[in-house]
């Protein structure tokens, strides 16, 4: 499936999942959820400056005023926990940044 555009998906087998960049995948709520792959090619955010992909777990995205699906989450994860997701991310699916983010450099950004 080649997500082209922002949608909603509910619990269920999906295949393989490609993000062209710029899409949102908003989960319908609790269940199980399977891909077979997911490929997020394309994403400014994940495949640019660390600190820019920093902000944005720690405080979310608002647009026109309104919160999107992507919410913060700095009052839910630690540091370490946070880190972890980032480097995760940067380096997993088609994104091979081959950045590592600290826990160090979460705190800092957290002030």
């Amino acid at each position: 499936m080649d997500i082209k555009t922002t949608m909603t998906i509910k619990p269920g087998s999906y295949g393989n999942i490609t993000l062209s960049g710029g899409e949102t995948l908003t989960f319908a709520g609790p269940g199980i959820y399977v891909f077979k792959s997911i490929k997020n090619s394309g994403s400014k955010i994940v495949n640019g400056p660390k600190e820019a992909q920093i902000a944005v777990v720690l405080n979310g995205v608002v647009k026109d005023g309104k919160p999107t699906a992507m919410v913060a989450w700095s009052k839910q994860l630690s540091d370490v926990d946070i880190a972890a997701v980032i480097t995760y991310t940067r380096n997993n699916w088609s994104n091979k940044t081959g950045d590592m983010v600290t826990p160090a450099e979460i705190k800092a950004a957290r002030k």
